[in-house]
C-alpha cells in the first residue's frame, strides 16, 4: 500500500543530512520526504504540494520548495541525526490524505536528481555518471596512499592522481581486450 524510493545511509549523532530532488506533478501532485524514526526521531517529514508550490514540515526538520524550471520544483528537507547508526530517507507520492493507498498502475510523479548529503542545505546537483562493467581478472590502480594496489575480479578500481592525492579519485575503466 506504499509507493516510494529510499536511500539507506549511515548517520552520526548531531550531523545534518539534506535530501533534495527535482519533481514535477503527473497524475499525483503531492510528495513527501520522510526521515525514519530510528535515525531522525518520530514524525520528521515534509509534505510538498506541487500545484500550490507549498510545503509543510513536521517534527524537527526544515523543508524548502523552490521553482526550478518549467513544471519542476526542487524540494529539499534537512534532518538532524539523533543516533549514530543506519537510517533511511524516503521519497513517496501522497494522495492528499495519506502516504498509504492502493495504486492503480498508471498514476505518476516525475522525480529527477535525488541526492542525500551531509549538509545544512542542498548543493548543486552532483551527477552520478560513473559505471562499472566487471572483468574476469585482477587489475591494478593507484590507491589513496599513492601506492599501486590490486583489485580482485569484479571489483571497481578508483584511481587516484599520483601527483596530487588530494584530488577526488576516478573510476578506472579500460577497453575490453
Amino acid at each position: 500500500a506504499r509507493h516510494f524510493i529510499y536511500q539507506t545511509v549511515s548517520v552520526v549523532t548531531g550531523e545534518r543530512y539534506c535530501c533534495s530532488f527535482y519533481v514535477s506533478a503527473g497524475t499525483r501532485s503531492k510528495v513527501r520526504i520522510d526521515g525514519d524514526d530510528v535515525g531522525f526521531g518520530a514524525n520528521n517529514c515534509a509534505d510538498f504540494d506541487l500545484l500550490a508550490g507549498t510545503v509543510v514540515a513536521y517534527g524537527n526538520c526544515t523543508a524548502v520548495i523552490t521553482k526550478a524550471y518549467a513544471n519542476f520544483y526542487r524540494c529539499s528537507c534537512v534532518f538532524t541525526a539523533i543516533v549514530t547508526g543506519t537510517s533511511t530517507v524516503t521519497i513517496e507520492p501522497h494522495n492528499g490524505v495519506s502516504n498509504t493507498y492502493a495504486g492503480n498502475g498508471t498514476s505518476s510523479l516525475y522525480i529527477w536528481g535525488a541526492q542525500l548529503e551531509v549538509d545544512e542545505r542542498p548543493t548543486s546537483y552532483i551527477p552520478s555518471v560513473d559505471t562499472f562493467t566487471s572483468r574476469a581478472s585482477t587489475g591494478t590502480y593507484i590507491g589513496s596512499d599513492g601506492l599501486v594496489k590490486t583489485a580482485a575480479s569484479n571489483e571497481a578500481r578508483y584511481q587516484y592522481n599520483p601527483t596530487n592525492l588530494s584530488l577526488a579519485p576516478k573510476l578506472l575503466l579500460e577497453d575490453q581486450r
